[in-house]
Formats: C-alpha cells, sequence, structure tokens
C-alpha cells in the first residue's frame, strides 16, 4: 500500500511540473504608455464631440396687424320699380 501512495504522490509531482508556466509580468513602462495613449485618445474624442459656435438663422418676428373688420356680406340690390301711368284714372 505504502508502495501505491509513493507512486500516485510522484506521479502527482511529475505532472505538476509540467504544468503551464506563468504568464509573464508585463512591464509597469508598457502600462503606461498605454495609459497615456488612452487618456489622449478620450480627450481628442471629448473635443470633437464638443459642439461649435455655429450661428443662430435669424427668426423673423411676427408683425402685429388690426384684426379685419367685421364686415356684413353684401345683399343684392333691385332696382326701384317706379309705376307708370298707363291710363287715366278716373
Amino acid at each position: 500500500m505504502k508502495k501505491v501512495l509513493y507512486l500516485v504522490v510522484l506521479f502527482g509531482l511529475l505532472l505538476t511540473a509540467c504544468g503551464a508556466k506563468a504568464p509573464p509580468t508585463p512591464d509597469a513602462a508598457q502600462v503606461q504608455a498605454s495609459a497615456v495613449s488612452m487618456a489622449f485618445t478620450m480627450s481628442a474624442q471629448t473635443m470633437a464631440a464638443q459642439p461649435t459656435a455655429t450661428p443662430i438663422p435669424p427668426t423673423l418676428e411676427p408683425t402685429f396687424a388690426p384684426p379685419p373688420s367685421p364686415t356684413f356680406p353684401v345683399l343684392p340690390t333691385f332696382p326701384a320699380i317706379q309705376p307708370t301711368a298707363t291710363k287715366a284714372v278716373s
């Protein structure tokens, strides 16, 4: 039983020794250069997004006219009929 335990422990150590290597740590200067580059890019994008000094087009001011006076519809006029004497009345 002890031989099996030693073999399992030895096999485990061999597997962990052949495992993946740790990733390399990034260089501090590269991290700082990336941060400065991102900051400049963000500030440039912010400046590009600001509104420009576009002049406001002139607007027409309304002119106040007096309200129209009430008018009545024009009624048709008929010529006055004048009596004409054709016979003498006695």
